[in-house]
């Protein structure tokens, strides 16, 4: 987990370069919540990694 302005400007600066990224924010403290985990796990999985 990263702090959300160390996100935003990763994000920004994959915009200005056309990378194509995907960026998901959830709603918790510092802690794994299910979403989490499922969002990961469906991430690894669409790299045919599991």
């Amino acid at each position: 987990m990263l702090p959300i302005h160390w996100a935003e400007k990763s994000a920004q600066l994959m915009r200005n370069h056309a990378i194509p990224f995907e960026m998901s924010r959830f709603d918790a403290g510092h802690e794994i919540t299910g979403d989490i985990a499922r969002t990961f796990a469906a991430w690894v999985e669409s790299f045919g990694w599991a």
